[in-house]
């Protein structure tokens, strides 16, 4: 979502895709399944319903600023480049907002640069 949104320039090879977690999954070529908790679909459930958002390959995707959030609550996920990421000034909240709701920690740099927004 992060490239769609033109937050990254970063083309990913693979889309992600969240599902609920169990013992195993499919494979499907140009996708990684992960599996999530039924507690983060409900905490990202109302906060991935703004009207912005943008279906890829007709899956519903999480907003840019959760979908930051999301990949620095987990220490094992890709993390963007950070001379990469441009985050608009318009959802500095968003992403603020995003990372109080998953618990994440971005990067002291991303941080500064938000609130410098």
């Amino acid at each position: 979502m992060l490239h769609v949104a033109s937050w990254i320039a970063q083309i990913p090879a693979r889309l992600a895709v969240a599902v609920l977690s169990r013992s195993s999954y499919i494979s499907l070529y140009g996708f990684d399944i992960h599996g999530s908790s039924r507690s983060w679909f409900k905490k990202i459930h109302s906060a991935s319903q703004s009207s912005g958002n943008t279906p890829i390959y007709g899956l519903r995707a999480l907003p840019p600023a959760l979908a930051l959030a999301d990949l620095y609550a987990d220490p094992k996920a890709w993390h963007p480049d950070i001379d990469d990421l441009d985050i608009p000034d318009e959802a500095a909240n968003d992403v603020l907002a995003a990372c109080r709701l998953l618990k994440a920690e971005l990067p002291m740099l991303i941080m500064n640069a938000i609130k410098a927004l």
